[in-house]
């Protein structure tokens, strides 16, 4: 007998379970690290008490699974591998560590709309200060921060175990002029890095806000993207606009910060 579980509920090994679901999201398909020639695609599935699960389908299965599964849409989802993952592979779902995989043998059930779930919005992550950052090192906890982005540096990729990582460095700074690298991994680098990196070379300082990233004690304290990662610029809010102003009336001062920290603000 097929027992009806949420994410949360649903362990490696576990057999004989069906979950419903409705799909949050659904990313682009990206080239395997590990695999040269392979590819994958994530799905974001959330249950009806808001628990969230990353599902991959691999190779010749992800046009399957992509004209299978919509966004927005709920499934009841029997038979998906359930496993823990390797890596440092950052999780939608802080209180749920395993992975699921999505192949031929799952059975993908489409849930009438009378009794299809509703996508559950995250809470507003607060934005941390400068000062505070220290308490989340190497938590893995979600932060929100609005900055001032006055300098990229040269780096710009990562060399690993599985090829080259793209990545692009950013010196940001609060109103206290205390500069911090904030390092956009993957798809962040050559979206959200080069435009910031085309305001930059005009003389601006941009200000963003980065929502869902990480502090991390890599080189020192610094800032990080992870799944999940929301930068915006442009932004239209009397806290942005402050520091706009903060910045071109300290110009000056930015462009001797980043000259008199050269050293340190090279990776």
């Amino acid at each position: 007998m097929v027992r009806k579980l949420l994410i949360s509920d649903v362990s490696p090994g576990e057999k004989d379970w069906s979950c419903k679901v409705c799909v949050v999201k659904k990313l682009d398909a990206q080239d395997s690290k590990t695999t040269p020639g392979n590819k994958y695609m994530p799905i974001i599935l959330q249950d009806e008490a808001g628990y969230k699960v990353q599902a991959m389908t691999y190779a010749n299965e992800i046009d399957i699974f992509d004209n299978k599964l919509s966004l927005n849409a709920t499934y009841n989802i029997t038979g998906a591998i359930v496993s823990i993952p390797r890596g440092n592979l950052v999780l939608p779902d802080e209180r749920y560590n395993c992975l699921w995989t999505l192949t031929r043998k799952c059975t993908v059930a489409v849930v009438p709309d009378e009794d299809k779930l509703e996508v559950m919005e995250d809470p507003e992550i607060d934005e941390i200060s400068f000062s505070h950052f220290h308490k989340y090192i190497n938590t893995m906890k979600k932060i929100s921060v609005m900055a001032i982005v006055i300098h990229k540096l040269p780096r710009k990729h990562v060399d690993s175990k599985n090829g080259k990582i793209d990545a692009a460095d950013f010196v940001l700074v609060d109103k206290q002029a205390k500069p911090v690298i904030f390092t956009l991994w993957g798809k962040y680098s050559k979206v959200e890095g080069v435009e910031l990196e085309k305001q930059l070379t005009i003389g601006n300082f941009p200000v963003i806000l980065a929502k869902n990233i990480e502090v991390t004690n890599y080189s020192g304290l610094s800032l990080s993207t992870r799944f999940g990662s929301v930068i915006e610029l442009h932004i239209a809010t009397p806290t942005a606009e402050e520091l706009c102003q903060w910045a071109l009336s300290n110009s000056v001062t930015l462009h001797s910060l980043i000259l008199t920290n050269a050293s340190m603000m090279h990776i």
